[in-house]
């Protein structure tokens, strides 16, 4: 079945093959790909009702050849604190919506922690915060719609200064204290490659737009590119002083 999206004056934004079978919520995430607007920033309305994102096509009654509005709600900001947490705060309102913080943390000890780093995952269903707790790392990555914790990636004893999701929302990517940079898996939790070859504190680490690279900011003075699949390191950029405290590629990579 096709259905297309439009804008409330009637412009269109997508145009998509789907099953009746298929969730409302895959349905957004096809118009996120096209549009670069989160799903939890979206409300599809089909004959005047707002859908249910967990609902499928054929139980919200969209047929083939359906036409649904697009509605795009307010953004958000995304900020982390000493405090112990991460908070996101309505762009419309200025007002705080979500909090995430050390009170709904069960499975480590409840104590004195500092969010170094905050940030959204690309399709902005989830938010990863790296959690210093003192003696040790861990990142967590929050579903924003069920305020849980869904996966941690203990970094050790080690502090992690950032930590980003690769460009598909299948990896994060942190860097510590440790010299180190380290790619995971979203799913699994598991280590999937570690960048090793700085002298001293890796300060910040990203993927490339296409992320098939890695790029790294280190107090040794440098910066370093990385093959994100081997690991390798293909060239060291001398920056002298006490490093980059960061590094970004450009939109075109």
């Amino acid at each position: 079945m096709n259905v297309s999206v439009v804008k409330a004056n009637g412009e269109t934004v997508a145009s998509v093959d789907l099953e009746p079978s298929d969730s409302v919520r895959e349905l957004q995430t096809r118009v996120w790909r096209v549009t670069g607007v989160a799903t939890t920033r979206q409300r599809l309305v089909h004959k005047a009702a707002v859908l249910d994102p967990a609902a499928s096509l054929a139980d919200s009654l969209v047929e083939d050849g359906a036409q649904l509005t697009l509605v795009i709600l307010p953004g958000k900001i995304l900020t982390a604190s000493s405090d112990g947490a991460a908070r996101i705060w309505s762009l419309g309102t200025g007002e705080c919506t979500e909090v995430f913080d050390q009170q709904q943390r069960e499975e480590f000890e409840r104590r004195s922690a500092e969010v170094m780093s905050a940030t959204f995952s690309p399709d902005g269903a989830s938010v990863l915060a790296g959690i210093y707790y003192g003696a040790s790392e861990v990142s967590e990555l929050w579903n924003i719609r069920a305020g849980e914790v869904t996966q941690f990636f203990v970094c050790g004893f080690c502090k992690v200064l950032s930590a980003v999701f690769s460009p598909d929302g299948a990896s994060i990517l942190t860097a510590s204290d440790d010299c180190t940079a380290v790619c995971w898996s979203v799913h699994s939790g598991d280590r999937v490659q570690t960048f090793q070859g700085h002298s001293q504190v890796v300060q910040s680490a990203v993927f490339s737009p296409q992320g098939a690279l890695v790029l790294t900011a280190s107090a040794d003075g440098t910066a370093k590119l990385w093959n994100a699949a081997s690991g390798k390191c293909t060239r060291t950029l001398q920056i002298g002083g006490r490093g980059p405290r960061s590094a970004a590629f450009s939109p075109d990579g």
